[in-house]
């Protein structure tokens, strides 16, 4: 990612580079203007397991340590249940959130008073490269999060 842009490297010289961006243009740029570039230089296809979080609300009156422990094992247990998809070893840990959903792919609206927001994390086995497909399980990890919620 250049500038806000998907592309794709195709040819690496000394002085310039040549990419494909998604409307299948070549793009000619100088290395200088590539590294000068204030946003930098994002390498999707090198980066890490995709760091995921859901967010839920609930009322403050619910939010006892064993609820929300059986919570926390509720999204492990979903993400144990699909290795394909989920890092299982590095899911579940829940935290109080402040403020909005910043950085959170899938979340409720901004808490009321009598409400606390609770943070769930997973990580997803899937880089940046499809986030797409990061976002979809990250939806159908919320939904079975809900579930655990009603069934309590």
């Amino acid at each position: 990612v250049i500038a806000g842009q998907r592309l794709l490297v195709m040819e690496l010289n000394i002085f310039t580079t040549t990419f494909l961006n998604g409307h299948n243009e070549l793009l000619w740029l100088r290395n200088s203007q590539i590294f000068a570039d204030r946003a930098g230089v994002c390498n999707l296809s090198r980066s890490e397991h995709t760091d995921c979080s859901v967010e839920l609300e609930l009322m403050a009156e619910d939010c006892t340590p064993a609820a929300i422990r059986g919570l926390e094992q509720a999204v492990r247990k979903w993400c144990e249940a699909r290795p394909e998809d989920w890092v299982s070893e590095k899911c579940g840990a829940a935290t109080v959130v402040s403020g909005g959903p910043h950085g959170v792919l899938c979340s409720m609206d901004s808490a009321q008073a009598g409400i606390v927001r609770w943070r769930f994390r997973a990580v997803h086995q899937l880089n940046l490269q499809n986030p797409l497909q990061v976002r979809m399980d990250t939806s159908q990890l919320m939904a079975g999060l809900l579930e655990e919620c009603v069934a309590r």
